[in-house]
């Protein structure tokens, strides 16, 4: 819920068809007539519902290649990780999670979904994370 409200703030005028979103493997196509569909599926003429079925496609082709691809499993590991320092609550695994950071921000467009800015105060070992 939250990452829709911050599409919307973004991109006010944008709606959002189809999403993969890799931390949770949800595949989500806001656009999906199941009605139609089905109905279009007995009367064995898809045209009319074409775009319901590009855009599930689409989808589903980011969630095969999260999962198919050497590239994939290696971030699912890499989200494994990061997940597993989160509960641990150390510093020591901090490095994990920024880890994930940044590879997320390699994956998606920085301009658009992360903001970076100076810290405040610099960190040290008198002042950590």
């Amino acid at each position: 819920m939250e990452q829709k409200k911050q599409q919307t703030s973004f991109f006010p005028n944008q709606i959002a068809m189809g999403s993969f979103a890799p931390h949770s493997t949800l595949v989500e196509v806001g656009c999906f007539r199941t009605g139609d569909v089905r109905d279009a599926l007995k009367a064995e003429d898809l045209m009319p519902v074409r775009k319901d079925i590009q855009v599930l496609c689409h989808e589903m082709t980011h969630w095969f290649d999260f999962f198919g691809t050497t590239w994939g499993r290696e971030y699912i590991v890499d989200i494994c990780r990061a997940y597993r320092a989160l509960e641990r609550g150390t510093e020591t695994e901090f490095p994990k999670i920024l880890k994930l950071f940044d590879i997320d921000r390699s994956v998606l467009s920085p301009l658009y979904y992360r903001f970076t800015s100076a810290p405040s105060v610099a960190h040290t070992a008198a002042r950590p994370w």
